[in-house]
């Protein structure tokens, strides 16, 4: 497809639960292969340059740990709402709209 056609360009955006997967599956294999330093950089990158979503989410210890503990059934929760940022922040914390949560790591 030539763009200067001027026909449209179909865009596919990642969803914030395939966001949160991938950050969480690529923190769970460093620290599997016990790579912390790297995992932890990770973190501070996903809180950083991460959507708003997931910067919530993975600053969070608790949050951090329940979603490692979802991945672990990934197969069975990971395209669930269960699995998105979003129901984290709602469902957990009970933080709804544009509250800004604490990074602690």
């Amino acid at each position: 497809m030539y763009l200067s056609s001027n026909q449209p360009v179909q865009k596919y955006s990642e969803t914030d639960a395939e966001a949160l997967l991938m950050a969480v599956s690529t923190y769970a294999q460093l620290v599997a292969n016990k790579q912390h330093h790297i995992a932890k950089n990770h973190l501070k990158d996903c809180i950083t340059n991460g959507q708003q979503g997931i910067s919530a989410t993975m600053s969070n210890t608790e949050s951090r740990a329940y979603v490692l503990n979802l991945f672990k059934l990934q197969h069975y929760m990971g395209h669930t709402p269960a699995f998105t940022s979003k129901w984290i922040r709602e469902h957990l914390f009970g933080v709804y709209g544009g509250v800004s949560l604490s990074k602690n790591i």
